[in-house]
């Protein structure tokens, strides 16, 4: 917390003051007719929503206070570690990663700034969608990467798709019975389906955090998956772990545990 409060730009740190403070000042006890958990509740909902602008190593990030707080080291850190030491090399050599469950592109966007990467994005939520455009532009990336408002799933459809007021929860599985989220359709495609204009021997990462479809995801890129020969896969498995792992399995990937939710899949021990 600290670590990124100090890293932070000054917009955020003073919103960090803002939230702390309201916590401090809210009552000690119930006065009447004050219901301190809807209070705080309100204060921090409108505290996240606040928009911003972020200007780090990565890149430059617009969105609310709740999207740019995960753009940092700390955040996700073993990730962060893992890409540090074993993808951020070799830039003269064409590299395409794909990214699934985009966000506002703080991994995308990195990969194609600073070390060289053509970038395919795939975000559904349309608001996210909208400031991940816009943190492309701002990072100068626009000519590296393509970005689609589409899910990834197993079949083409349109699906419900559940909106938090933290975007991080967003997701087609809501399991946790995250409260206050919002119920929306969304397009979701295959991604064999799509007539993408990349080479798989090119893709040599991708990337899948998607709060519990990933599963789904995975089956619906089969023919790209056995096609890869020298490829790195982090999943964050929230949901189906078993059938995730076997599938993976089935097509002669080896899966490596890269903290207690993320798996690194490979099938050449050799990094790209």
């Amino acid at each position: 917390m600290f670590i990124w409060y100090f890293r932070a730009t000054r917009s955020l740190r003073a919103m960090t003051w803002i939230i702390l403070l309201a916590i401090i000042r809210l009552p000690r006890k119930h006065a009447p007719g004050v219901d301190k958990a809807k209070l705080l509740n309100d204060i921090t909902s409108k505290i996240c929503n606040k928009e911003v602008t972020m200007y780090t190593s990565f890149g430059t990030f617009h969105g609310n206070f709740s999207m740019v707080a995960n753009v940092n080291p700390n955040y996700e850190k073993n990730i962060h570690q893992l890409m540090l030491e074993n993808y951020h090399h070799n830039k003269d050599r064409k590299r395409i990663f794909i990214n699934v469950g985009t966000h506002i592109g703080e991994y995308l966007i990195d990969m194609a700034k600073n070390y060289g990467y053509e970038g395919y994005g795939f975000e559904p939520t349309p608001s996210t969608f909208e400031y991940l455009i816009k943190s492309i532009y701002l990072s100068k990336v626009e000519k590296k990467v393509r970005v689609y408002n589409v899910g990834l799933g197993s079949m083409d459809a349109m699906m419900f798709f559940y909106q938090s007021p933290i975007s991080a929860y967003n997701t087609f599985c809501n399991d946790q019975k995250i409260l206050n989220m919002e119920k929306i359709q969304v397009p979701v495609k295959r991604f064999d389906g799509m007539k993408l204009d990349l080479n798989a021997e090119d893709v040599k990462l991708i990337l899948i955090d998607t709060e519990g479809f990933e599963y789904f995801v995975l089956t619906g890129m089969k023919a790209l998956l056995e096609k890869m020969t020298d490829v790195d896969i982090i999943v964050e498995i929230h949901l189906n772990k078993e059938k995730v792992l076997n599938f993976m399995k089935g097509l002669k990937y080896m899966a490596e545990p890269i903290d207690s939710g993320n798996w690194l899949f490979r099938r050449n021990k050799d990094v790209a």
